[in-house]
């Protein structure tokens, strides 16, 4: 749950809460994201293993200034609803001299109501994000009273209301310590009341301006606070319901096997875009990670859109890694778990042509081949596409009463070619066959013609070992972003080294759970 203490401005108040939303878009975690704020900083903990080691980036994501913008005002209904309720502000009590001497007055009864935000400019500078609320209104009511201190203590009492107005600038960066914390620290706060235009009612009129000033001064600090406390609360709200839907890492199939998006950096490009780049890596808890790095990737290729998500050859060689470790891409093949049109394939007489040595010896026997991928497949990113590089190993096995039985093994050199698609904003794709290059391990049946075998190994990639690929690879992983934020059209291309994912969006935040 989060918790916010002590706020000191409005502007914190909301400056933190927006903020926090854009950095997690590029967040995803199993466990409920602890956040905490205090004062001008938001301490946010990314639960993962403690380090002091920043990761490498794998994907980074661009935000433009006007989808920045865009996101303060899909926002600001959430926030604008939790505060329907009148605000109790504390009595003021002051002193002030007077022509009826020095006196001492009470304010009592302070209440603000119709508190409203205007939406909030974002400009994107080089230190972080300027926001400009460039008025929040409210109108107020109160009782005074005044008494003098020396005799013949003269007193008189009344009432006051005003309609106020607030401008507000500050400037709000995301701060990295390390790969499992970074801040929000607010900066350069300016708040500054435009209007104030306080009515006095009952007591004697002619000393309404002798006290005007000074029931606008003391008033002024008092309401600031109070609006701050309460925007404060409705943002706590709206944050924590939007912040419920993030993830940090997230499970990919069943095979222990998370991705990691932890934050990593951040930089800004003035009045243009601020970027965050996140670990974007597949891994096992507690065994090596994937020991590569990513190659270069700039952080646009333009304003045409409001976002830009770049996806490295490094956080594909991790999910290849990552999947190895677990086991994943191995496979044994048998006529059971093919599509019936190559059933044919598993049963020795039907390769006498290809294999007459395995005939020879197994005559009319069920086949299986056990598929195994001892080190990870490489992913390379280029203009023309993904190419995938896969060492494998393919021991066809003679299934006879007491069990099977190694006939010949294979290894295999193959080049595959990665389809990408961005389906439900996530990252998936279709692999397609090149070929492979085939030799023989070993064989217990005599010699074979590795050229005619070659032809069985094509076979098997095309209707097997592809089609189980791409039901892998549907899964997909995510691309960062929270609940209610869906990308419109979104347009892939392929770069140098990593993949470029350009979108516009629309985000409608998720209802209040209150």
């Amino acid at each position: 749950m989060l918790q916010l203490r002590n706020m000191g401005t409005i502007v914190c108040s909301f400056s933190m809460s927006f903020l926090a939303i854009l950095v997690m878009m590029m967040t995803i975690q199993v466990e409920a994201l602890p956040i905490s704020i205090q004062q001008q900083k938001i301490f946010i903990q990314q639960k993962m293993k403690n380090t002091n080691a920043l990761l490498p980036v794998g994907i980074k994501a661009s935000v433009q200034e006007r989808a920045l913008n865009y996101m303060a005002q899909q926002l600001m209904p959430l926030i604008q609803k939790q505060l329907n309720a009148p605000i109790s502000v504390p009595d003021v009590q002051g002193e002030v001299d007077t022509p009826i001497g020095h006196v001492t007055y009470t304010l009592s009864s302070i209440t603000l109501s119709g508190l409203g935000l205007s939406t909030p400019s974002i400009q994107v500078n080089a230190q972080g994000l300027g926001v400009t609320i460039s008025s929040a209104t409210a109108h107020m009511n109160c009782n005074w009273h005044y008494r003098e201190n020396s005799w013949p203590h003269i007193s008189d009492s009344g009432s006051a209301d005003a309609d106020i107005t607030i401008a507000i600038t500050f400037n709000v960066q995301v701060v990295i310590q390390d790969s499992t914390h970074f801040n929000i620290v607010l900066s350069g706060f300016n708040a500054k009341f435009t209007s104030f235009n306080l009515s006095l009612h009952g007591g004697a009129s002619w000393l309404y301006n002798i006290f005007l000033n000074n029931f606008k001064n003391s008033i002024e600090q008092a309401a600031q606070n109070a609006i701050n406390t309460q925007v404060a609360a409705a943002v706590n709200e709206v944050l924590s319901n939007t912040l419920s839907t993030l993830n940090l890492q997230i499970p990919i199939l069943s095979y222990g096997v998370l991705f990691d998006s932890t934050l990593q950096s951040v930089s800004y490009t003035p009045s243009t875009y601020m970027t965050l780049g996140t670990a974007g890596r597949c891994f096992i808890k507690g065994q090596q990670s994937y020991p590569g790095q990513p190659s270069y990737m700039p952080n646009s290729l333009g304003n045409d859109v409001m976002m830009e998500m770049f996806v490295s050859d490094y956080t594909l060689n991790s999910v290849g890694y990552a999947f190895t470790q677990a086991g994943v891409l191995n496979y044994l093949l048998t006529q059971h778990t093919l599509p019936s049109a190559i059933t044919w394939l598993f049963n020795t007489t039907n390769l006498q042509f290809f294999i007459p040595a395995l005939y020879n010896k197994y005559p009319n026997r069920e086949l299986q081949v056990d598929f195994t991928v001892p080190t990870a497949p490489v992913f390379t990113i280029s203009p023309k596409g993904v190419e995938v590089s896969m060492i494998a190993q393919a021991i066809f096995q003679v299934i006879l009463p007491t069990g099977p039985v190694n006939a010949f093994a294979l290894n295999l050199n193959a080049l595959l070619d990665w389809q990408v698609q961005i389906v439900a904003n996530n990252v998936t794709g279709s692999l397609s066959y090149k070929n492979a290059n085939v030799t023989l391990a070993y064989s217990t049946i005599g010699d074979l013609d590795v050229s005619l075998v070659s032809s069985v190994v094509n076979l098997l990639f095309q209707y097997g070992i592809v089609p189980i690929g791409n039901v892998l690879l549907q899964r997909g992983f995510p691309l960062p972003t929270v609940e209610g934020l869906t990308l419109q059209n979104p347009t892939v291309s392929y770069q140098t080294g990593f993949i470029a994912v350009r979108s516009n969006f629309v985000f409608v935040p998720p209802p209040s759970k209150h």
